[in-house]
């Protein structure tokens, strides 16, 4: 509260230097603003002006507790992520390195002594432990996406050219041709944006169609507020009603044995892109070949 001519109304000049004080004490959290003050108005006008005040100082307060209820609440994901990742790098790695290296050594040592079924319940034994491994793996980079990472420059053609070189030698297996057209410079994440780009390309070529040759093509264009980028194959497609759950975890359309993977990598893209402040979406068709579209802010 203001203790000097609380009771005395306030001429234009000096009631507007009262304003910009009493707005600059708001945004520091330190306003005595309340229903007192209304004898500082002169008119109707000064009147609405300070009630005004007094519900954007109430607004932010409320809105700092939820903000910091939020905080909190953060903090303690934050904390079982780390938990997370100790268990899964040690206490669930562990276990799964042993299984696997006794069952190669018995493999090994008993080879010419066990029948063929027990071959192969030692093989089904070390293909389990391996995805089992992979799994985690995986699981481990979904939990860092994001994490304690810097904002920059990328040139995304640049970006997507060292994807393709890493991926040369399955492009030249699968004789995949990709397009890739004229893309923007955006500021991210660039691992993340790295492994955006090389999930949906990597994904355009193993879920291609028989005896067909993996044709690709990358682009981008120019929205509102967002560049939209799309990734559009010749492959398989998506039913329509697989769309929806395309992007969560672990979800599979297909069976190991014909697609290799553990179903998170779609997933991995989805989280990608949130983390940019962005969407992503698909535009497909069961046997047609499917559009993947993803939105980065221009001012991420």
């Amino acid at each position: 509260m203001q203790s000097e001519g609380m009771n005395d109304s306030l001429g234009k000049e000096d009631f507007l230097e009262f304003v910009f004080k009493e707005l600059m004490a708001i945004s520091k959290g330190t306003s005595t603003l309340d229903e007192e003050s209304f004898a500082k108005a002169e008119n109707q006008e000064q009147l609405q002006v300070l009630e005004g005040l007094i519900y954007l100082n109430e607004d932010l307060d409320l809105y700092k507790t939820e903000l910091n209820a939020k905080v909190v609440a953060l903090e303690k994901k934050n904390e079982e992520l780390a938990q997370f990742n100790y268990i899964a790098s040690h206490d669930l790695q562990e276990p799964l390195r042993t299984v696997t290296s006794f069952s190669k050594m018995l493999a090994k040592e008993n080879k010419d002594t066990l029948n063929e079924t027990g071959l192969e319940y030692l093989n089904f034994i070390l293909q389990a432990s391996e995805r089992m491994q992979q799994l985690i793996m995986e699981l481990l980079d979904y939990s860092r996406i994001g994490r304690d990472k810097v904002l920059v420059d990328i040139d995304c053609n640049r970006l997507v050219e060292l994807v393709l070189l890493d991926m040369s030698a399955v492009m030249m297996d699968q004789k995949a041709e990709v397009r890739v057209e004229e893309l923007p410079e955006i500021k991210g994440y660039k691992t993340e944006m790295r492994q955006l780009f090389q999930n949906l390309v990597s994904n355009a070529i193993k879920f291609r169609k028989k005896d067909s040759i993996p044709k690709i093509s990358i682009s981008a264009e120019r929205g509102d507020s967002h560049w939209i980028f799309k990734v559009r194959d010749n492959g398989i497609g998506i039913a329509e009603k697989h769309k929806d759950r395309i992007f969560g975890i672990f979800q599979r359309l297909h069976s190991k044995k014909k697609y290799e993977g553990t179903g998170i990598g779609l997933a991995h893209c989805k989280k990608i892109v949130e983390i940019h402040n962005g969407e992503i979406w698909l535009d497909s068709e069961l046997g047609e070949g499917s559009t993947f579209y993803f939105k980065i802010p221009y001012n991420y």
